[in-house]
This record gives structure tokens, C-alpha cells and sequence, in this order.
């Protein structure tokens, strides 16, 4: 088979394989329902914490690419309220088209580091704002332990698709309010989270969420 030939074959193979993805009828992604797995404490020392799992609907079509999803409210001290997701998903989709939708302007703002103890990744930071209403937005995604990025995952999401293979993926994101100069602040909150976060979760399982 000629270099041609080769070239008509992926061609035809890749429409073929596109073609029955969205002409086959949707169905919810199950997932591997990873996050009830994870030994996440349902309370925090020191912060007080709200489960808010259940009021997201993850049963319609728009939200089939869902397996399972958690997200917790933080606040620690009176101070600016953390909200935290875990999305285990079949594919990602970007928090700009998520929360762009409902009106707000998005100003993409450098990578964000963190440190645990056995643990340093970077996350993509995003800061949203409606009128006088702002807050920032991290996010960083893991697939089979490995930190990844946007590029990497949708080719690791067709590559499990045309096999039929299972894969452990995981979006974490977190929201906190905050104004535009106190951006660093926020960012240490989150921080200050994710290490108390971190004493509470084993560390075998926090390469799941942090990579290794």
C-alpha cells in the first residue's frame, strides 16, 4: 500500500468512526465511578463544608457526557466561598463554555502552581466576571493518574473510543469568589484548601486527582 493509499484508508476510517459516533443513538456514559472510590471526607477540620452533589442533574441528554459528579462548598473563617467539582466524564468540556454561556466576560490569566507534599502540577486559571460579580476559576485534568492537557485528552478520549477500553479521567475544578486585584489572595485560599484536603486523603488515591 502506497503512502496515497494510506492516507485514503485513515481518512475514510477516521469519517467512518466519526460517523457512527454521533449517528448511534446518545447514551449516558457510565464512567468507573472513581469519585466513590476516593476516600473524600465529608467534613473538613477547620472549614465548614456543603454537599451539593445532588442538586446538579446530571440525567439530561445535555449532560450524557457525565458519569458522576461532585461538588462541595467551602468557607473557612468568614472568608470568600470555594467551590469544588470533581467531573468524572467521558469528555471535557471547557468551563468558558460552560460559564460563558450565563453572560460572563472571561480573561485567561497565567498558570497557577500548587505544591502538596508529594504532589506540584499547574493549573489553568480563568477569571469570570458579570457586573460587579467576579470570581476564579482553576482547573486541571487527570487521565490514568497523569496530568494532561486539552490537546491530550480528546486524543486519549478517541483513541479509548475506537476500542471500547476504559479509562479513568477526572476534571477538577474550583471556583472562588473573589475581585480581580485579590487574585493572589484567592489562589492561596485555594491553596490553604488543598493542603488540608490532602491530610484527609490517602496517598495512594490522591494520584487520581493530582497525578503522578
Amino acid at each position: 500500500m502506497n503512502n496515497l493509499s494510506r492516507i485514503i484508508f485513515a481518512s475514510t476510517l477516521l469519517i467512518l468512526t466519526i460517523g457512527i459516533a454521533f449517528g448511534l443513538p446518545k447514551h449516558k456514559y457510565a464512567g468507573t465511578d472513581i469519585i466513590a472510590s476516593l476516600n473524600l471526607p465529608q467534613s473538613l477540620p477547620g472549614w465548614h463544608t456543603e454537599d451539593l452533589s445532588d442538586e446538579i442533574n446530571t440525567n439530561k441528554e445535555s449532560m450524557y457526557f457525565i458519569g458522576h459528579i461532585l461538588e462541595k462548598e467551602y468557607d473557612k473563617d468568614l472568608g470568600p466561598l470555594i467551590y469544588l467539582f470533581i467531573l468524572d466524564a467521558n469528555n471535557f468540556h471547557h468551563p468558558k463554555v460552560c460559564i460563558g454561556g450565563a453572560g460572563y466576560d472571561a480573561q485567561d490569566l497565567d498558570d497557577v502552581e500548587f505544591k502538596l507534599s508529594n504532589h506540584a502540577w499547574k493549573a489553568k486559571a480563568i477569571y469570570f466576571q458579570k457586573g460587579e460579580e467576579g470570581f476564579l476559576t482553576v482547573y486541571w485534568i487527570c487521565i490514568n493518574k497523569k496530568e494532561v492537557d486539552w490537546t491530550e485528552q480528546k486524543l486519549i478520549q478517541f483513541w479509548y473510543s475506537l476500542f471500547n477500553k476504559q479509562k479513568t479521567g477526572v476534571m477538577i475544578r474550583i471556583d472562588i469568589t473573589t475581585t480581580r486585584d485579590q487574585v493572589p489572595q484567592a489562589i492561596q485560599s485555594i491553596q490553604d484548601l488543598l493542603n488540608d484536603l490532602s491530610t484527609q486523603i490517602p496517598p495512594e488515591q490522591q494520584d487520581y486527582l493530582f497525578g503522578k
